[in-house]
């Protein structure tokens, strides 16, 4: 499966999960209050639902640009408090003034949820960014020597697939309460619960794959999504048989009859002050006790103003609070990653991939174009061939040797990301040579900066080819951060 299209199915299951749980949980709790309560006021309305629907969408694309960007934990917090902000403001503005007193809570717990389960997503993001560039032998021992880059993510798994047994637990709780303190659960209810198992489905079989690619990549396969297509359509196939068996197949008969649990939730609650149990009577052992008032010499008058004091205390306290609160909230905005970040453009090029991502994942499953990766494959092992066969006539040294090796894995990956838009390597080409198809093919975007990348790509390239001093360490990493800039632009035709 394509990377970025990957990404976007994954933050997908994350939306529907956790939202669709939310959403059912604010059902079922709403219909128990209006069964139970004599409040006229309406707490929970299309307004509460359709915000929190939104802002879990808005919770997948800012959390995932925090993983993108590499951000502090505070972070969350400052992006927290803006956000209830502007659900406040837009409360205000519809009328919904009941509105902030169930959203407040929900929109704390709804991001938590969205944070917890997509660090998941994070870990696998970042154990494939690892392990992309290593196959074989190399990968095998990678993983060896670098234990903790698996250690992390399967640890990480298995807290996730506990957090998730535990809402679907707490999902089957919430429905059992539903049918005993308000008489059922209405049809809307039903679908959003129906659409939390689903994908409740999706994110263990997910984490199943994950779990198989760990087991696979220690054994030097560093790509096994190509079966993913694949193995999705099965899953889905598996969750409908079971659906259409589970109606087919259940009935009224249930072993534990929930209207019994009702009835005697009910007895309980209206019992007559007869039938509860009576407090025990005590003896009275009090008595009379002796007059020590005058003993008790009233406290001398201070001239001292404490309550002034303690009154100025708590003023500076709450300024020096305030301040402080202020500094972490604002300070961000003018740092200087805020800056590059807006400056470099970074929210267009991540919407960009967000919509090839979903491009590419509707193409994917609804497409029946054969997989070119082979192809890709053949074109990155010609170039390496052309590479070794040059370095064996020029007989260059061991560092030379090792420094073109690096730069020549480097450089098959953007051949690899041409071959994809069809800008294919040929043995008749000089490096520079391709990258000027590349910039060719980049000079059709907005961002005119790619161009200068592909070039410095060749032109450094075909130095460390041809020159006998080594690339210094600001050329190679001016070499590397070019072809990552290519690589992350997701630029499509």
């Amino acid at each position: 499966m394509k990377e970025n299209a990957q990404k976007v199915l994954e933050r997908i299951v994350v939306f529907f999960t956790i939202s669709s749980f939310v959403l059912a949980s604010m059902m079922i709790i709403s219909a128990i209050i209006e069964a139970n309560s004599k409040i006229e006021d309406n707490y929970i309305d299309i307004f509460t639902y359709g915000m929190t629907l939104f802002s879990g969408l808005i919770y997948v694309l800012v959390l995932q640009i925090f993983v993108t960007e590499k951000t502090k934990s505070g972070v969350h917090v400052i992006f927290l408090v803006f956000y209830l902000i502007f659900e406040l403001i837009l409360c205000f503005l519809c009328g919904a003034y009941n509105a902030p007193y169930v959203l407040i809570p929900v929109t704390i717990v709804h991001y938590l949820l969205e944070a917890f389960m997509n660090e998941v997503f994070a870990f696998h993001d970042y154990f494939l960014y690892e392990n992309d560039k290593r196959k074989g032998k190399e990968l095998i021992e990678y993983l060896f020597h670098n234990r903790f880059v698996a250690a992390d993510f399967a640890a990480k798994r298995k807290k996730v697939q506990g957090y998730l047994f535990t809402l679907g637990a707490l999902m089957l709780v919430f429905i059992v309460l539903g049918f005993i303190l308000a008489g059922g659960i209405t049809l809307f209810t039903a679908i959003f619960t129906l659409i939390f198992y689903f994908f409740l489905f999706i994110s263990f079989w997910i984490l199943g794959f994950f779990n198989r690619e760990s087991f696979y990549a220690f054994l030097g396969f560093n790509d096994i999504s190509k079966d993913l297509k694949l193995n999705f359509k099965y899953c889905l196939i598996i969750f409908l048989f079971a659906g259409i068996f589970a109606f087919a197949l259940s009935s009224n008969k249930a072993l534990i009859k929930v209207d019994y649990l009702a009835e005697n939730f009910e007895k309980i609650q209206y019992q007559t002050p007869s039938q509860l149990p009576q407090e025990p009577e005590y003896m009275d052992f009090s008595f009379d006790m002796p007059d020590f008032s005058a003993f008790i010499q009233e406290p001398k008058p201070s001239t001292i103003p404490f309550e002034l004091i303690f009154k100025i205390i708590k003023i500076i306290a709450l300024v020096i609070c305030f301040v402080f609160l202020l500094v972490f909230l604002i300070k961000p905005f003018f740092s200087e990653n805020w800056k590059n970040y807006w400056r470099e453009r970074k929210m267009v090029k991540f919407m960009k991939r967000i919509f090839d991502g979903l491009r590419d994942l509707f193409s994917l499953f609804f497409s029946n174009k054969k997989d070119s990766s082979d192809y890709v494959k053949v074109e990155g092992d010609s170039f390496k061939k052309e590479i070794e066969k040059f370095l064996k006539r020029s007989k260059k040294s061991k560092d030379k040797v090792a420094e073109v090796d690096r730069l020549t894995k480097r450089f098959i990956t953007l051949i690899e990301w041409g071959a994809k838009r069809e800008i294919n390597y040929k043995s008749n080409l000089a490096p520079a040579e391709y990258t000027k198809l590349l910039e060719t093919y980049l000079a059709d975007f907005t961002d005119k900066s790619l161009v200068q990348e592909a070039k410095n790509c060749g032109w450094l390239f075909e130095k460390a080819l041809y020159d006998k001093e080594l690339l210094s360490k600001e050329e190679e990493k001016l070499y590397n951060n070019a072809i990552d800039l290519i690589l992350s632009s997701g630029a499509k035709k």
